[in-house]
């Protein structure tokens, strides 16, 4: 039976480390596939992950769980048909709703164990909370278990993020240790043999261990109190056309302007209005431009997500901003593209900043 793992969580959660680290997990003797699901025209995390020992399918310009339905179930099906690999690991936007894509899955013409975990930032959870209102507890409600991320980044905020979820859902089991334990607790059959010391990097950088928090242990942070948004319906509707690729991991993107910008699909799912903007640039810019380039970019109202990689006159940096965290990280990538995703944000401004500074 092939193993099927949904890794949900919000814009920015660390789920594509927590990829990373289930695919480094894994024995040598199992095959994994990746199908990713991401906002932008250019997937970035498809980018980070060129150089692992998987195979990948993008499904960019769409939203699984609405308007790239039937391609989804074709990518399933085929990858099973064509490689038929132990584990088949997927990655939806961070706005898509798990439960359909489980639904989906069922399905599917061959026998499956399907899991969802959801990726929850300890940092942010409780902002979150707040601000997404019934998709925040979606990705809670359906998951089959909670994995806190960021945790050596945000030690101080743990325990309020666990008293969370457990505002959603009492009995929702909390995973707070390494990822390898995790995939040994979910999939056995194919984790038995990984090694649980595997080094941590990006949101399990230390090792954590198990909390099990009462709710007695309160921290005032838990209380959190929501803000409403008018105008929002149940479902969520992409009204653009899919792209369905799979690709190997020497592909690259080239473009022949200085820099442009392209509008990505304009999604709105089941709390608020989230659009993403993709811009374009070809050649190495100033240091000092790219840091006042962020800096106006990630200071613009409304914006919570920036992903993508830039060439500078010293050198390529990986860009990811969630939230009021910048970070940049020198990488070998010929690409250069940034994706801005956010909440009723003005992509006027946006694209004014991108052509003063790119």
């Amino acid at each position: 039976m092939t193993e099927i793992i949904i890794v949900a969580g919000f814009l920015g959660a660390g789920k594509t480390t927590f990829i990373e680290q289930l695919i480094d997990a894994a024995p040598e003797n199992r095959l994994l596939s990746l199908i990713e699901n991401d906002f932008g025209e250019v997937n970035t995390d498809a980018v980070l992950m060129r150089n692992k020992n998987i195979r990948i399918t993008e499904l960019t310009s769409g939203c699984i769980c609405c308007s790239l339905t039937g391609d989804f179930a074709a990518a399933v099906e085929d990858l099973r048909r064509t490689y038929a690999p132990d584990l088949i690991l997927i990655e939806p936007s961070g706005i898509a709703k798990p439960e359909q894509i489980k639904i989906m899955l069922r399905q599917l013409s061959f026998p499956c164990e399907t899991h969802i975990v959801t990726v929850l930032d300890a940092g942010n959870a409780v902002k979150h909370y707040e601000n997404f209102g019934t998709l925040f507890d979606a990705q809670i409600e359906h998951a089959d278990i909670v994995h806190i991320s960021k945790r050596d980044r945000w030690p101080e905020r743990v325990a309020a993020a666990i008293k969370t979820v457990q505002s959603v859902v009492p009995e929702r089991q909390i995973h707070t240790d390494d990822v390898p334990s995790l995939a040994r607790m979910l999939c056995p059959s194919i984790y038995a043999d990984a090694h649980a010391n595997l080094k941590m990097n990006g949101a399990d950088e230390t090792d954590a261990h198990h909390l099990h928090v009462t709710h007695e242990a309160c921290n005032h942070e838990a209380h959190a109190h929501r803000h409403h948004h008018d105008g929002h319906g149940d479902d969520c509707h992409c009204g653009h056309d899919a792209h369905h690729h799979e690709h190997s991991h020497d592909s690259h993107c080239g473009h022949d302007a200085h820099h442009h910008e392209h509008d990505a699909h304009h999604h709105t799912p089941v709390d608020g209005n989230f659009d993403t903007l993709t811009l374009y640039v070809d050649m190495p810019l100033a240091r000092t431009a790219v840091d006042a380039l962020l800096k106006c970019l990630t200071a613009q109202p409304g914006v919570l997500r920036i992903k993508g990689f830039l060439p500078t006159d010293s050198g390529s940096i990986a860009v990811q901003y969630t939230d009021g965290d910048l970070r940049l990280t020198p990488c070998r990538e010929d690409v250069g593209f940034l994706t801005v995703i956010g909440h009723q944000m003005d992509v006027t401004k946006i694209r004014e900043s991108w052509k003063h500074y790119a």
